[in-house]
C-alpha cells in the first residue's frame, strides 16, 4: 500500500513538473542532435522544440507538423534565391506577398502559412550573414519537432483525463455550495438570493460545465496519441460529467419553484432536503465506481426530467432562461 502511494505521488510530481523536464531535457537533446548532424545553428532545434510543446498532446503534434511543413516550404521557396535578393523592406514585402498568396491559393492551413512567412523572413536576413542558415533551419526544425513529439508522447505525456477529473471535482464543490446556500435562503425566506443571486450562481455553474466539456473533449481527442492513457478512465469521467450535467439541469428546474411563498413547515422541509443534497454532492466524488445523480426533492412538481440525448439542447434553453431571454411559467410547489 505504501509503495503504491509513493508511486502515485511520484507520478503526480512528474505530471505537475512535466513542462520543466520536457523543455529542459528536450532542448539539450535537440541541440546536441543538431550539432552532431553538422548544424552551424543548433539553437534552431531547441527553439522548435519549445514552440512545439503545447498544452495538449494533440496540439503539440499538430503544431509540430505545421511547423515542419511550413518551414520546409518557406526554405524551398526562398533558399535558392536568398543571396541574390537585397535585404530591404520592399524585397521582404514582395517575397511574403508572393509566398503567402501562393499558400492561400493552395488552401494551406493558416498556421502553415505563418511558418512559411517566418522562414522567409529569417532566411532572407540570416542567409546573407551566415551561409547555410536556410538548410540548417529546415533540418534543425525537423530535429526539434521529432524530439518534441517523442517527449510529449513517450516520456511526459499530458494526462488530460486527470485534468478533466480535477475540474469536475471543483465543479462539484461549487455546486454543493450553491445548493447549500439555496437551502439556507429557503429557510430564511431570502427572496433576494432566490430571485437574483441564485440566477447568477447558476450562470457561473453553467460556464464551468462548458469548460468541463471542453476539457473532456480534449481528453478524448488525446486518447489516440497517449500511449499510457486508459480509455476506461476517460469513459468513467465522461459518465460522471453527464450525471453532473443532469443534476445541474434538474436543480435549475427545481430552482424555478423556489420563489413560491411557502409555509414555515414547507420551508423547513425544503431546506432540509436541499442541504441533504448538498451533503451528498460533497461526498459524491468519493464514489468513483457507482455514479448516481442526486435525488430530487419530494413534494415538488418539476417542469421536466431530461434524458441524456436532450441534455445539450436543454442546457442551451436553460441558459436563455437564465439570461432572461425566455419566459418560463414557474410551477408552484404542491401544498402539504
Amino acid at each position: 500500500m505504501k509503495a503504491r502511494q509513493i508511486q502515485r505521488e511520484k507520478s503526480s510530481f512528474l505530471e505537475r513538473t512535466g513542462i520543466v523536464w520536457k523543455t529542459t531535457l528536450g532542448s539539450v537533446i535537440a541541440w546536441e542532435a543538431a550539432r552532431l548532424l553538422g548544424s552551424k545553428h543548433p539553437y534552431l532545434a531547441p527553439l522548435t522544440l519549445i514552440l512545439c510543446i503545447q498544452t495538449t498532446i494533440g496540439q503539440s503534434l499538430r503544431f509540430s507538423l505545421y511547423r515542419c511543413v511550413g518551414t520546409v516550404i518557406g526554405v524551398l521557396l526562398i533558399g535558392f534565391f536568398a543571396k541574390g535578393i537585397p535585404v530591404t523592406a520592399w524585397a521582404l514585402g514582395i517575397a511574403l506577398f508572393i509566398s503567402t498568396s501562393l499558400m492561400k491559393l493552395l488552401r494551406m492551413n493558416d498556421t502553415i502559412i505563418h511558418q512559411v512567412a517566418l522562414s522567409i523572413l529569417f532566411v532572407l536576413y540570416f542567409e546573407s550573414h551566415s551561409a547555410g542558415y536556410a538548410w540548417d533551419r529546415a533540418r534543425d526544425t525537423l530535429i526539434g519537432s521529432l524530439v518534441a513529439v517523442v517527449f510529449v508522447t513517450v516520456f511526459f505525456p499530458t494526462n488530460e483525463t486527470r485534468k478533466s477529473e480535477q475540474s469536475m471535482r471543483r465543479f462539484v464543490q461549487d455546486f454543493a455550495q450553491v445548493v447549500d446556500q439555496t437551502g439556507q435562503a429557503v429557510h430564511d425566506n431570502d427572496f433576494q438570493f432566490l430571485n437574483v443571486t441564485l440566477k447568477q450562481r447558476l450562470i457561473d455553474l453553467f460556464n464551468q460545465l462548458q469548460k468541463m466539456n471542453q476539457s473532456l473533449t480534449q481528453a478524448k481527442q488525446s486518447l489516440r496519441f497517449n500511449l499510457y492513457a486508459a480509455p476506461s478512465a476517460t469513459e468513467r469521467v465522461s459518465q460522471q460529467m453527464n450525471v453532473l450535467q443532469q443534476a445541474y439541469i434538474r436543480f435549475t428546474s427545481l430552482a424555478e419553484t423556489l420563489t413560491t411563498d411557502f409555509t414555515k413547515e414547507q420551508r423547513d422541509k425544503w431546506s432540509q432536503s436541499l442541504r441533504s443534497i448538498a451533503v451528498d454532492l460533497r461526498d459524491w466524488p468519493n464514489h468513483s465506481q457507482t455514479v448516481s445523480a442526486p435525488k430530487t426533492t419530494p413534494n415538488v412538481q418539476l417542469p421536466h426530467l431530461f434524458n441524456e440525448e436532450a441534455a445539450t439542447y436543454e442546457l442551451q434553453r436553460l441558459m436563455e432562461y437564465l439570461r432572461g431571454n425566455v419566459s418560463v411559467n414557474r410551477p408552484r410547489a404542491k401544498s402539504d
